[in-house]
């Protein structure tokens, strides 16, 4: 590629261009597709598209006989930060991995991205996106065989979108085959990703909008978010089918929390990142950790639901 890949990318994240008014090859095209990049093309014209819309996933279809369901829910891991706490979360995948469970639900802030906030330098450990991206694989690919991650996006992750990269979750799913992303923000900054199990919908959320920031209590966010999105008897289209919220999990804010608002069960999933003044200041500081949650379905209705909280040790 002769030109500078940075130019590039700004350019074709702006507007649709040809290779000539690229100044570039079809072969470069493609080596921009293998580094992660959502490259289109039509009719000649070539453009970057910073999000897909594919946010669903579904594991598994209604099932009108009794099931068993388990995952883990982890949020807010932070990689390429100093306060990433490697150790703690590699413990957290063996409890999820001696426990056989088959899949881990991640709402957000895989990496710790780049100009989020003043002086973020100063708490990073790797700089690039590459090195985050890295610092977070290798540790995953330590259990590719054993589990399935589901991830979206966070604040953090939307630092390097916002500067034409790919999602830092989008190079991880490229790299790791037991990664699936799912892409896609909502309004007012909230990322979310829509899981159906057994014909139950789970929506994660990643909201850190000043709307989202409320100070009455740690549930706050999660009841705005409900309010401003739950109606009578609202169903949400996922799939071409249509279900009801019926869990939710939400990252950012760092906390152990779990409560029922609107009828739908909130759980929030900790984080793996030890405090900094950043994250003090900001009152971002509670146990490290994950959950593990259990769920009895049947004909899309629970019977049994338990979510346990695995805080990490001191290692």
């Amino acid at each position: 590629m002769d030109r500078n890949l940075e130019q590039i990318v700004g350019l074709m994240s702006k507007e649709r261009r040809t290779l000539k008014e690229l100044k570039i090859n079809f072969s470069d095209v493609k080596e921009l597709k293998k580094l992660g990049f959502n490259v289109k093309s039509s009719n000649g014209f070539y453009w970057i598209k910073s999000m897909d819309q594919d946010n669903h996933y579904v594991v598994s279809p209604l099932n009108k006989e009794q099931s068993k369901l388990s995952w883990a829910e982890v949020s807010d891991i932070h990689a390429g930060a100093k306060t990433f706490d490697e150790k703690g979360f590699r413990w957290f995948l063996q409890q999820v991995k001696d426990r056989g469970i088959k899949y881990v639900h991640f709402s957000g802030d895989a990496v710790d991205g780049t100009k989020v906030y003043p002086g973020q330098v100063n708490y990073l450990k790797y700089f690039s996106e590459e090195d985050q991206v890295n610092c977070l694989g290798d540790l995953i690919g330590e259990f590719e065989n054993d589990f399935k991650w589901l991830m979206i996006d966070g604040n953090h992750d939307m630092s390097w979108v916002k500067l034409g990269a790919p999602s830092p979750n989008k190079l991880l799913s490229n790299k790791l085959k037991n990664v699936v992303y799912l892409p896609g923000a909502g309004a007012d900054k909230i990322v979310r990703g829509d899981i159906i199990l057994d014909g139950v919908m789970k929506r994660m959320v990643h909201p850190w909008s000043n709307s989202a920031r409320g100070t009455y209590a740690l549930s706050y966010p999660g009841q705005v978010y409900l309010r401003n999105v739950m109606g009578n008897d609202v169903q949400f289209e996922v799939s071409g089918k249509k279900y009801f919220m019926k869990l939710l999990q939400i990252g950012h804010y760092h906390t152990e929390m779990m409560y029922r608002s609107f009828g739908v069960r909130v759980t929030h999933p900790l984080s793996f990142q030890k405090p900094n003044d950043y994250t003090e200041g900001m009152g971002k500081v509670g146990p490290r950790g994950g959950r593990i949650t259990e769920m009895d379905v049947k004909n899309g209705e629970i019977l049994y639901y338990n979510s346990e909280v695995l805080e990490v040790p001191n290692l």
